[in-house]
């Protein structure tokens, strides 16, 4: 086997990977909150939360079963095979039970909706009103019409359909993210069990899963309805296959080496909190992953409803410039160091929310969204270079793990539940006003910055090391 034929392999391994998460994670929510009356579901955000969060409780616990599965029992790439064959069965049972559920609950909001009027007027012509007409509405108008929307939604039918499509959806998206998150970590093993000088090649390889992300964006605009179920079958089709592509990756048997739990968890690594410098670097990523959860969930649907031209394709320029900024990641460090690098990427999200805020498309599109690629390259990237590199060589795993399970696991969940409450405030039926839900990561962002500069001081002796 040649170094390239196996180069081939794992970069087809990424490409696939984030192919798959691309084609639901980016759209999921537009389809969940959107109006029943335009194909979507009409989830609260606190429901659209909970189901995101089913990421964050995953990585918060597949970590614990990896060590056993993949370190002891069970080849990576076998592993690997028959958890996609299985996310492919969980992702499909998501499909279906939107497909099923959407028509009645589209009756149920219409019957529901029949029965409320603003004044003489229907509540969902009012609706409309408000959608042509937002700043023509008097505060007491709009309090009326929250107040309808939300004995629309408090409706028996109609909350017994949201309730019950709920609880499916999360069971079995929890289920599929169980699975998909333990692949994704698998993939990573994959790769630095085979490629020899792995440290130093990495980035090359996982840039594919950036491309493959890209792809899945570019064509669920060109060839799909993201606002429908025919996302999560794509992606479920997309898994089924790709079970059995890792049958063919190479051979990766088990270490011999598991994890106990509390190494799994990152125990080891709990002394390095002695260290200031890095407990702020952990506050300040737990914050950023929160603030993160209102791009994430929320930031297609805002750019729909701002009538961005193919919103899902047009988001991939944040994943442009990420690949872009990762590559002069060694020029900053160099220039303006290691801190100062990361104060730029701190910087970046507080513009990239601002910039959100005003709603003009043009700064939005061409300048907000690619400061999003700036921001993950240059914080969260480099965030988990210095760990990795203020950290013993025993324990730089262990110091992964902590990292990973506080700011992507607790920041995640906390973040999913504070966006989902501040959307929820500014919603009226299906309008949303985004200018305001935007200050608050943009605040947030300004605050955590402050933090990090007054507090964060790296080591004298790393100062100018760019060699991670």
């Amino acid at each position: 086997m040649t170094a390239d034929f196996l180069r081939f392999r794992l970069s087809s391994m990424m490409f696939g990977q984030y192919l798959i998460l691309g084609c639901w994670a980016v759209t999921l929510a537009t389809y969940l909150m959107g109006s029943p009356l335009r194909g979507g579901l009409g989830f609260p955000p606190s429901y659209t939360s909970w189901v995101y969060s089913t990421v964050a409780l995953s990585g918060m616990i597949a970590p614990i079963f990896i060590g056993l599965l993949a370190d002891r029992l069970f080849a990576a790439e076998k592993l690997m095979g028959v958890l996609h064959f299985v996310a492919a069965v969980m992702l499909t049972g998501v499909a279906w039970c939107c497909y099923d559920y959407q028509p009645r609950i589209e009756a149920a909001y219409r019957a529901a909706a029949a029965q409320e009027r603003i004044g003489e007027i229907p509540l969902l012509d009012m609706e409309q009103r408000l959608v042509d007409a937002p700043h023509e509405a008097t505060p007491e108008t709009k309090k009326a019409v929250r107040e309808a929307f939300a004995r629309v939604q408090a409706s028996p039918e109609l909350g017994r359909l949201l309730d019950d499509t709920f609880v499916t959806l999360f069971l079995l998206m929890f289920g599929y993210t169980f699975c998909y998150i333990t692949t994704s970590t698998l993939s990573n093993v994959v790769v630095f069990r085979n490629l020899p000088d792995s440290r130093e090649k990495f980035g090359s390889i996982r840039l594919y899963g950036t491309i493959g992300w890209i792809v899945a964006g570019v064509q669920l605009e060109l060839f799909w309805n993201v606002i429908s179920a025919a996302p999560l079958f794509l992606a479920a089709g997309f898994s089924l296959g790709f079970a059995v592509f890792c049958f063919w990756l190479p051979h990766t048997p088990p270490s011999g080496q598991s994890k106990s739990l509390g190494e799994a968890l990152g125990m080891p690594a709990l002394s390095m909190f002695r260290r200031r410098s890095f407990c702020v670097l952990i506050f300040c990523s737990l914050g950023i992953a929160g603030v993160q959860q209102f791009y994430s969930i929320y930031a297609n649907r805002y750019l729909n409803e701002l009538h961005a031209p193919y919103p899902a394709a047009v988001q991939t320029l944040a994943q442009v410039a990420e690949v872009c900024c990762m590559a002069a990641i060694p020029l900053c460090l160099r220039t303006i160091g290691l801190k100062g690098t990361m104060i730029l990427g701190l910087f970046g999200w507080i513009l990239r929310n601002g910039l959100f805020a005003t709603e003009w498309l043009p700064l939005v599109v061409l300048v907000g969204l690619p400061l999003h690629g700036l921001s993950y390259a240059f914080f969260i990237l480099i965030a988990s270079m210095y760990v990795d590199r203020q950290a013993p060589l025993h324990l730089r795993a262990s110091a992964q793990g902590i990292f990973t399970f506080i700011s992507m696991g607790v920041g995640t969940l906390l973040g999913n539940w504070f966006s989902a409450r501040i959307v929820n405030e500014q919603t009226i039926g299906d309008i949303v006003a985004w200018p305001v839900v935007w200050l608050y990561p943009t605040f947030i962002s300004i605050a955590i910055l402050f933090v990090y500069v007054l507090m964060f001081h790296e080591r004298d002796e790393a100062k100018n090391d760019t060699s991670f």
